[in-house]
């Protein structure tokens, strides 16, 4: 019995999962190199924004996820924050899974680096959704000139219809 406790403790030490950063990710996908992104958060937050590519797998569908991770040996579990997917690695690595990753920080680390997330449309189609693009300088100049000119021209026709007023009064 001891020596079945011990073995236990062995295999739960062993059974601390890689990490991958996401920018080593972002460079791994854009060439192609991974073998499988497993996205192990509910359907519900998938549907929202997900990574390109990735699988929906959520954490709750063990039967699924073994059967994923025996045909991706090197999988990349995905979730918003890297909590949860490095948990669901944890217990994978525990019942003898080697070779998983979890993306370090999550989704929230993906954005960060310049990875955008995708949803799918009625046809299927991937479109990106996420952070709004940054408007160029010239622009956010054009938007404030064009306030001020607003500001400009309400402020002379105010003046002129008080003018007139003094006049024709």
């Amino acid at each position: 019995m001891t020596a079945s406790k011990w073995s236990i403790v062995r295999r739960v030490e062993a059974a601390v999962p890689r990490s991958m950063p996401a920018d080593d990710l972002l460079r791994v996908a854009a060439v192609g190199a991974v073998s499988a992104i497993i996205d192990v958060r509910p359907p519900e937050a998938y549907a929202a924004g997900h990574i390109s590519g990735a699988v929906n797998i959520p954490e709750t569908k063990i039967t699924a996820l073994v059967h994923a991770v025996t045909r991706h040996p090197n999988a990349v579990l995905v979730c918003d924050d890297g909590r949860l997917s490095t948990a669901v690695a944890r217990t994978l690595a525990f019942c003898d899974f080697t070779g998983i990753y979890c993306l370090d920080g999550g989704l929230a680390a993906w954005n960060e680096v310049g990875g955008f997330l995708v949803t799918l449309s009625a046809r299927g189609t991937e479109r990106r959704v996420g952070r709004p693009e940054r408007p160029s300088k010239l622009s956010r100049l054009a938007r404030l000139l064009s306030f001020r000119l607003l500001f400009l021209g309400l402020a002379a026709s105010a003046g002129t219809v008080a003018l007139a007023l003094r006049l024709f009064s």
